[in-house]
């Protein structure tokens, strides 16, 4: 089989842009700005962990839909896959927000502690999390990395920034700070640019993946009056390229079993019945556990199970 090739375009992709800040700096009212954009067609919100999306509504020019998923990991992924499947408007490309891929990878690192917990019982407090489960963590948030990159437009995730003490070799606090991007350690790989707000409003860019904007020697530029329109614009993103991205798929049996377990809950919903109820079965007909089970097969099994008691 001969894989096709082509010669490079020259002409950029849309990036993944991360916006980073202490509490109160405008991570969220710069992406709502950004949905006015006239360059964009529709844009899409996800909100985790956060509860003003509604009211982001009335930040000035802002236009954008709201998916109201359950808080649950799968849907979370399902509402960020969904959104890259929805069509462009006049030709124009859709705008995604995740607000905030901080609390993401919380869930992930809570759901962890919890599975150790009740592995080791009821006993006083966290159980130590295996390597197993954190190589489990991230294997998940992977998913979500890869629903970003898939997505054909802008994409704006937003993340907590802390200014932490730096710890020596050993153990102990040197007395220097650092900031520190509080998500999975590898984000700032995986994004295009970084914003950083170390104070309220004032934005500086750390991070650019592109040839037509580059950071000076000194590794940061402060922006003043930062939009998202304006870093666009800077970046030459006017004749774009589409993303040449391609989801390596040696786990896509992974993402069959994610929209199982979507579907899962909505007969779940549909027959009145808990989620806890279907983890129950699912382990006890020796599947492990349905959070983590990547056999989409035994999913629909208990999909096929619970169907029927779904009122025709």
């Amino acid at each position: 089989m001969s894989i096709p090739r082509t010669r490079p375009s020259g002409k950029p992709s849309w990036p993944i842009i991360l916006l980073a800040g202490i509490e109160g700096s405008g991570k969220s009212w710069t992406a709502a700005e950004a949905t006015g954009m006239d360059r964009i067609g529709n844009a899409y919100w996800v909100e985790i962990g956060e509860r003003m999306a509604d009211e982001y509504g009335n930040v000035p020019g802002a236009d954008f839909e709201i998916f109201r998923h359950d808080g649950s990991f799968t849907q979370i992924l399902a509402s960020i896959r969904e959104a890259g499947d929805q069509p462009l408007t006049d030709g124009k490309p859709n705008l995604l927000i995740v607000d905030s891929i901080t609390e993401v990878w919380d869930l992930l690192s809570n759901e962890q502690q919890a599975i150790a917990n009740n592995k080791r019982g009821r006993k006083g407090g966290d159980a130590t999390i295996t390597m197993d489960q954190w190589n489990a963590a991230k294997k998940r948030w992977g998913y979500v990395v890869s629903a970003l990159r898939a997505f054909p437009g802008p994409v704006i995730v937003t993340a907590r920034l802390d200014n932490v003490a730096v710890v020596g070799g050993d153990g102990r606090p040197t007395g220097a700070s650092t900031w520190k991007i509080r998500a999975e350690k590898n984000l700032p790989f995986e994004v295009q640019v970084i914003m950083q707000a170390r104070e309220p409003r004032q934005w500086v860019l750390t991070k650019i993946a592109s040839t037509q904007l580059i950071l000076p020697e000194e590794g940061h530029l402060k922006w003043p009056r930062f939009s998202v329109a304006d870093l666009l614009e800077r970046m030459g993103l006017v004749d774009v390229q589409p993303s040449t991205y391609v989801e390596p798929n040696a786990d896509r049996a992974v993402g069959e079993a994610d929209q199982a377990r979507t579907r899962l809950l909505e007969v779940l919903k549909s027959a009145g019945l808990e989620p806890a109820a279907a983890s129950a079965e699912f382990a006890q007909r020796g599947h492990g556990d349905l959070r983590q089970s990547d056999d989409a097969a035994a999913i629909a099994d208990l999909i096929d199970f619970y169907a029927s008691a779904v009122p025709a």
